[in-house]
């Protein structure tokens, strides 16, 4: 009976976003309606601050998700690539629940519930927002799927594990394929209390996402938006391991607030964030 009401009530929602956000986005209401619908934990502000990045690529973008979850993101990048008529959205994800400690009981939690598997869910997503055609899935952990990739990127979206061993392997395999003046964001990364093993992108943010490397642009809510530098600006820049990192010296607040998210994410986002 609980999950017919929240059926009818995801339903109530998302007809009222289908009805308003084109009026309020334009063409791209359309998709960010469909994403406010899909469970996960990226905000409405975020989700258009990942559209509007979409927005500033240069042509053909290759654009990199890492942690991708039932598709919530990936309907807002690759609807601002569908609406800018090129683009391709790579989303690396191994569809089986894994994460940092704090984070996988969370979604093996959440996929026991689901009706169906993580992956098929996924495609669900991305297949109602008719959007498939833009979308490219590896169904792979982070570090196998870098293994195999050989093309430079032109926006790279880090949200998968939060540990701080991970968050490090993933940015040192990735990064290097970022385009000069390739978008940077990385999710999950205002200055806060955390739970232990989960402020691993808080931690690259303070340590690594400076220049000569990288130039912050924005913030909004949780998620840094930056851009990568080019060569010859880097050049002599030097990492620092997230286990020698130094204090920040000032905290970084967000820039735009998030709409109230559905009754499922306000649950979730307790334990995952």
């Amino acid at each position: 009976m609980l999950d017919l009401l929240m059926q009818g009530k995801k339903a109530v929602k998302g007809a009222v976003f289908t009805a308003y956000y084109p009026m309020r986005y334009g063409a791209m209401g359309r998709y960010l309606a469909a994403a406010r619908v899909v469970e996960g934990w990226t905000s409405h502000a975020e989700l258009v601050a990942l559209g509007e990045a979409v927005k500033t690529l240069p042509a053909d973008p290759v654009i990199v998700e890492l942690g991708s979850w039932l598709g919530r993101s990936a309907i807002a990048l690759a609807g601002a690539c569908e609406l800018r008529g090129d683009g391709e959205v790579h989303c690396v994800d191994a569809f089986d629940a894994r994460g940092d400690s704090f984070s996988a009981e969370t979604y093996r939690d959440r996929q026991d519930h689901l009706r169906r598997p993580l992956r098929e869910n996924f495609d669900r997503t991305i297949s109602r927002a008719g959007l498939s055609h833009r979308v490219h899935v590896h169904a792979q952990g982070t570090t196998d799927a870098a293994a195999e990739w050989t093309r430079p990127i032109d926006m790279l979206f880090m949200d998968a594990d939060q540990s701080r061993d991970g968050v490090r392997e993933a940015f040192d395999l990735w990064s290097p394929f970022l385009k000069d003046g390739a978008v940077l964001a990385i999710h999950n990364t205002l200055d806060r209390e955390y739970a232990e093993g989960h402020d691993g992108h808080f931690e690259l943010v303070k340590t690594s996402i400076k220049p000569p490397a990288f130039e912050i642009d924005r913030m909004v809510w949780t998620t840094t938006f930056a851009r990568r530098t080019s060569a010859v600006a880097r050049a002599g820049a030097t990492v620092v391991p997230l286990r020698d990192a130094a204090p920040a010296g000032a905290s970084r607040m967000a820039t735009d607030a998030p709409d109230l998210e559905s009754a499922s994410n306000d649950r979730l986002g307790a334990r995952r964030r």
